[in-house]
């Protein structure tokens, strides 16, 4: 009797229940195989040659990068981030906004957005938003022990609390950052202040 069991009942059962474990967890299970990764990868690589771009103030080859990691992965954040960057560095601030918050919605991990959001606002006077922004990316950093723009984004947020009368505030978030990442490549930012 335990054959025709098996092969009636458990077994389909078995069979469906794997099914549905792969219906509802794809994207798990083609990260866990490794499949899809390439067109990510690509992106990755076009991003970073973008990077070096952007470093080197080549804003037209840095662009061209971009545009390749997004052809590669349209999803991929970080190289919306960079987008942003090119157009806010070649003087096209609103569009720069729209491709932040699009890289906003695409990865809440992404730090890089909201520290740009905010720089871009407080370039623009926008100081009530930008402080939001900085904290956005502040906690983000916070949330994945990562100094991506942590230090960076503590010294501007520093400053912009100086700037509103708050010295305590602006202590407070300073020396967190100082005590946070004291060998940060961006210490030199909180000195400044």
């Amino acid at each position: 009797i335990w054959p025709v069991v098996l092969k009636k009942i458990i077994v389909p059962v078995l069979l469906a229940a794997l099914l549905l474990f792969l219906v509802f967890n794809k994207q798990r299970v083609v990260e866990i195989l490794g499949f899809g990764d390439a067109k990510r990868e690509e992106a990755r690589t076009h991003n970073a040659s973008a990077n070096m771009y952007i470093n080197s103030g080549d804003f037209e080859s840095a662009k061209k990068e971009v545009e390749l990691a997004l052809a590669s992965d349209p999803d991929y954040s970080y190289a919306w981030s960079n987008m942003a960057v090119i157009s806010y560095k070649i003087g096209d601030p609103g569009k720069a906004v729209i491709q932040t918050v699009k890289a906003i919605g695409l990865d809440p991990k992404n730090s890089r957005s909201p520290y740009n959001l905010a720089y871009l606002l407080d370039d623009k006077n926008d100081y009530k938003q930008a402080v939001r922004w900085y904290k956005e990316a502040i906690r983000i950093d916070s949330t994945y022990k990562a100094d991506t723009v942590y230090t960076a984004a503590s010294s501007a947020l520093g400053r912009l609390y100086n700037f509103e009368n708050r010295p305590i505030d602006a202590l407070l978030i300073l020396n967190r950052a100082m005590n946070q990442f004291p060998g940060s490549k961006y210490i030199y930012l909180i000195y400044l202040i």
